[in-house]
């Protein structure tokens, strides 16, 4: 499975890298969920609590088990 960026700028594959939720902003609750491929991490989206980052995640694994071929990061 593929996993499309929030602004359709990267498109990496799944098994191949690690995803993680950052801490929240400081300025406010937002978090990002970065995916690490080799020695680089890519910010894959931005959402509004580490609450949806977290649901955005558990979407990504349920997606992976039924052999979905892309999963495109939600806008919000």
């Amino acid at each position: 499975m593929r996993i499309i960026s929030q602004d359709d700028r990267f498109d990496i594959p799944y098994r191949l890298f690690g995803i993680a939720i950052t801490h929240p902003y400081k300025n406010g609750e937002k978090c990002e969920i970065c995916g690490a491929f080799g020695k680089n991490v890519y910010v894959l989206g931005t959402y509004e609590n580490k609450q949806r980052a977290k649901e955005i995640l558990q979407e990504i694994r349920e997606r992976y088990k039924i052999g979905t071929k892309f999963y495109v990061m939600p806008k919000e």
